[in-house]
């Protein structure tokens, strides 16, 4: 039941993180059609869309390492698999589990500077011209962060498992655990 409702989150934030690139594309036409048809453009949308990046990655970024759809050169990982099974196993363990411990990090330490930017309302831009509160993009890196080091805490363990024979060994080295 747990596993079934981080996983409804997390794609959940992969569809915000879809439509919020929808609405980027959406504003960054709208500037350029003011820019170049009225001589009025839309103000801060560079702003938004540099803020935003960081925002939409970490949104994102966890269904991406559910899923296994994330980068990795597969040359070694297939080779490895042909001939070590088990051993492929114990290496992407501790993987996981280092990168477990970064993004755990990276969620524990932006937590305190979250709630320091929210209660004092901290504002990110230009005063004057344009601004955002920056609590809610440090807020996205803080849950996506803290997601991404779940989902990875949990393939480390289904890779240990993998590894003694309590689970199977997959065929295709490329595919997701099944968790």
């Amino acid at each position: 039941m747990l596993r079934r409702s981080l996983r409804k989150l997390t794609a959940a934030l992969n569809a915000a993180g879809t439509l919020w690139v929808l609405v980027l594309a959406t504003l960054i036409c709208a500037d350029i059609l003011g820019r170049a048809g009225f001589n009025s453009p839309i103000l801060g949308v560079p702003e938004i869309v540099q803020f935003s990046i960081a925002g939409i990655v970490y949104l994102q970024l966890g269904d991406a390492v559910r899923s296994g759809r994330l980068i990795r050169s597969d040359a070694f990982i297939g080779r490895l698999h042909l001939h070590h099974p088990v051993v492929l196993q114990w290496l992407l363990a501790a993987i996981d589990l280092i990168s477990t411990a970064l993004f755990a990090l990276i969620a524990v330490s932006m937590a305190p500077e979250t709630l320091e930017a929210w209660q004092r309302n901290f504002a990110i831009g230009s005063r004057g011209y344009f601004s955002l509160p920056a609590w809610p993009i440090k807020a996205m890196i803080v849950i996506g962060a803290g997601l991404v080091a779940i989902h990875l805490a949990l393939q480390a363990a289904w890779h240990v498992r993998a590894a003694l024979g309590g689970a199977a060994l997959p065929g295709n080295p490329a595919a997701p655990p099944e968790l």
